[in-house]
């Protein structure tokens, strides 16, 4: 038993036609930009990895300069001047707390540069 085939006729198979190649822009501008983005995906990983590779190249070397650097005990060290307070008013300072390691190696930086200036 042998079918025969069927065909159904198309109403406007020019509109049919058009809305399978626009779907299929569509579809083709979608898995572009999916490529994109995984391609900026690997990219960020790669740029993370760097710079764990630096952040750690940085620890090594300042584990390295603070282990050339002299050691000073801090009573050796001149005390610092301090500032004239008005009567009545009495200073309190909080002990200064750093957002970054850089930070807080800037203000020692800092610090040491005024000593050596007053030496």
């Amino acid at each position: 038993m042998k079918e025969d085939p069927v065909y159904i006729g198309i109403e406007e198979p020019a509109d049919v036609r058009r809305a399978l190649l626009e779907s299929s822009k569509n579809l083709i501008s979608l898995l572009q930009e999916n490529e994109g983005r995984k391609e900026q995906r690997k990219q960020k990983r790669q740029l993370l990895a760097e710079l764990t590779n630096a952040m750690n190249e940085v620890k090594k070397l300042t584990a390295r300069l603070k282990a050339e650097m002299p050691k000073v005990k801090m009573s050796s060290l001149p005390k610092a001047a301090k500032m004239a307070e008005t009567p009545g008013e009495t200073r309190k300072t909080a002990p200064k707390r750093y957002t970054s390691e850089a930070q807080k190696l800037e203000h020692e930086m800092a610090e040491i540069e005024e000593k050596l200036s007053r030496l």
